[in-house]
């Protein structure tokens, strides 16, 4: 899996220090560099209020055109000595303009750094563009470290129950891990959260036979997961193989408990630069967020990578 497009979307209204902006957008640069991706600057710029005829507000609307250009621009000439990138400023509302423009230029990733403190309107078109926006989004409201070089992955054995779509969507999480760790030294930790089904009914005498059962069962069902998830993390030494990974490091770890939680307060131990998950479901409407996902979003202390199914379908209409 190689990236061949790859867009920040930077907020240069709450940029603050250009010079520290570059070191955050090091570590993205250096991901296209090791894909070969065309790499895209973009900020997108409110349109300003109709007039009756040009005044003001038209005026401040291409100062600030003007403004975005050049922070840009100037963002770029940082970037020089890794990559050349290009710089798009878009007009309107933030999220569904980059989410068009993704749809447009066939994006393959989407990343929203964190510079400052993030603001509600940077967090609310971050989390927008993770719930809709039909490509990969590296969500980084979250403050974390510059290096992308520890990565985790949370699989859910569950997720699409009863269709192909679990194999596919394991696999789709780990190739964008391998993606992400490509051209660097690397670790991609492998973490599942499994529950004992009906552990609340456990202590009932009338289920079992024996003393001896519930504790049979739950060896039972631990060893199940252990075994999958020892599958999925061949499965991804295989993938990080064939996609030339030499310098990197595995290892798979199952944990128990509800995973909106299990997770959430794995990750706050476990030294992890970016949480890599999946956040789609299914209904009978199509494709949404699933309530895991949705509950890592919100709780993950690390940055977040969003990855999509092939068929997700965007709720946003093109042009």
């Amino acid at each position: 899996m190689r990236y061949r497009s790859i867009l920040v979307y930077v907020d240069t209204r709450l940029l603050g220090d250009v010079d520290h902006a570059h070191e955050a957008l090091e570590n993205v640069a250096r991901l296209a560099l090791a894909h070969d991706a065309a790499f895209t600057l973009c900020d997108v710029v409110a349109s300003p209020p109709r007039e009756s005829r040009p005044g003001p507000a038209s005026r401040l609307g291409l100062l600030r055109l003007r403004y975005a250009e050049d922070i840009l621009k100037r963002l770029a000439g940082g970037l020089t000595r890794l990559i050349e990138s290009k710089q798009v400023v878009l007009e309107g509302n933030a999220f569904l303009a980059l989410t068009r423009h993704v749809m447009q230029q066939r994006v393959d990733l989407v990343v929203t750094p964190c510079f400052t403190e993030t603001s509600a309107r940077q967090a609310a078109v971050a989390a927008h563009l993770v719930r809709k926006c039909p490509t990969t989004v590296w969500d980084c409201r979250v403050r974390g470290r510059a290096s992308r070089a520890r990565l985790a992955v949370a699989l859910d054995r569950e997720l699409f129950a009863g269709t192909e779509l679990p194999q596919t969507m394991a696999g789709r999480l780990l190739d964008t891990a391998v993606a992400l760790a490509r051209g660097q030294t690397a670790e991609i930790h492998l973490v599942h959260a499994w529950e004992v089904y009906g552990a609340e009914l456990l202590e009932q005498p009338s289920i079992w036979s024996s003393n001896d059962d519930a504790a049979r069962y739950v060896d039972g069902q631990r060893y199940s997961h252990t075994l999958w998830l020892e599958e999925m993390l061949a499965l991804l030494r295989e993938r990080a193989s064939a996609a030339g990974l030499t310098q990197w490091q595995s290892t798979a770890h199952l944990i128990e408990g509800p995973p909106e939680t299990a997770i959430p307060a794995w990750l706050e131990t476990a030294d992890i630069d970016a949480l890599v998950i999946g956040n789609a479901g299914v209904s009978s409407a199509g494709l949404f967020i699933g309530n895991t996902a949705e509950s890592l979003l919100t709780r993950s202390p690390v940055p977040v990578v969003a990855v999509k199914p092939f068929d997700f379908r965007s709720p946003v209409p093109p042009r």
